[in-house]
């Protein structure tokens, strides 16, 4: 037998088909690969028990052309549901948080009540995950059709801080949606009304150069760029395996509030100096200080936010438009 991964025994089929051997993990660690497989003598039961979700733990019998369902997987499938298999293996790969918003907002399911439980205690050991895993999954869950703000926060209340961002709370005059957590959510809010302007990729890096751009406030709100940046780059891996995208962020973190700062106050040569710094990236610029003002809306109106889009683009970008 020749496998296409040695390490999980996977063989194809016709050169389409992928069949993995039944096998059994026993785990050592919270870490990804804390581990040891099991071949031999594993029974189809076992094999179904590893599985994350019931959807996702059917088989198929090829010889009597029928599904082998052992956990109510059809049903759950039926009624759009994400249930797991097991809970104490489902605890076992905090990464699986990840894979349920990568469901959930893919397909548009609903996660039953013990597995959202489960899944909100697990959140904090995606330290423990290998970067590369962590990045893939949040890339498919960022655009993914069902987006929503407050259920991804939800899942990763202790990943992100969540708890800060909402005890956070802002000076009324400039930030009329009072907690730096709803400042945030405004700011994806508007960004989401670029999404068909913008590639994957685009839209992914705004995603989160918007998500940390004030993170600093947490600390200190007058020296919160550079603190916001800092917070960023614990995370960073997490999110990119580009040094280029990854210094980009950083840069746009450090200079959104410059881009309303020089325009409001007239300062045309220090316009004239970010311009050039950013070169055919200042558009993202633009978009990180468009969203960053349109986003403080009191009720998260989108009406408002249109407001104050137009606003900003009539008194701050069309003021860097007109510079060479």
């Amino acid at each position: 037998i020749t496998y296409v991964n040695d390490k999980f025994k996977v063989i194809t089929l016709n050169n389409k088909m992928q069949i993995g051997l039944s096998r059994y993990e026993l785990k050592k660690g919270h870490h990804y690969h804390d581990y040891d497989l099991v071949f031999d003598n594993v029974n189809v039961k076992k094999t179904v028990i590893r599985r994350d979700f019931s959807i996702n733990a059917l088989l198929y019998d090829y010889n009597n052309k029928k599904m082998i369902d052992l956990v109510n997987g059809i049903n759950d499938l039926n009624h759009r549901l994400l249930r797991m298999v097991n809970k104490h293996k489902f605890s076992e790969d905090s990464s699986r948080v990840l894979r349920l918003l990568k469901f959930k907002f893919t397909y548009n399911l609903d996660v039953e009540e013990k597995t959202r439980k489960q899944a909100i205690k697990m959140d904090s050991y995606l330290w423990e995950q290998p970067y590369y895993l962590c990045n893939k999954l949040f890339k498919s869950i960022i655009k993914a059709p069902y987006f929503d703000f407050d259920d991804f926060a939800y899942y990763l209340q202790h990943f992100l801080l969540i708890d800060d961002l909402i005890k956070c709370i802002s000076r009324s005059q400039y930030h009329p949606e009072k907690t730096l957590y709803n400042h945030i959510k405004g700011n994806i809010l508007a960004l989401q009304l670029f999404m068909d302007d913008l590639s994957n990729k685009e839209y992914y890096l705004l995603f989160w150069t918007l998500f940390f751009h004030d993170y600093g406030k947490i600390v200190n709100s007058k020296k919160h760029a550079q603190l916001s940046v800092e917070y960023f780059e614990k995370y960073q891996l997490y999110f990119f395996d580009s040094p280029k995208q990854i210094t980009l962020v950083k840069e746009l973190i450090n200079d959104h509030m410059r881009i309303r700062e020089y325009a409001l106050s007239n300062k045309t040569s220090a316009m004239a100096r970010l311009k050039q710094k950013y070169g055919h990236d200042f558009k993202y610029l633009e978009y990180v200080g468009l969203c960053d003002y349109a986003g403080r809306s009191i009720d998260f109106s989108i009406k408002e936010i249109k407001m104050r889009m137009t606003w900003f683009e009539d008194n701050v970008l069309a003021k860097y438009r007109v510079i060479k």
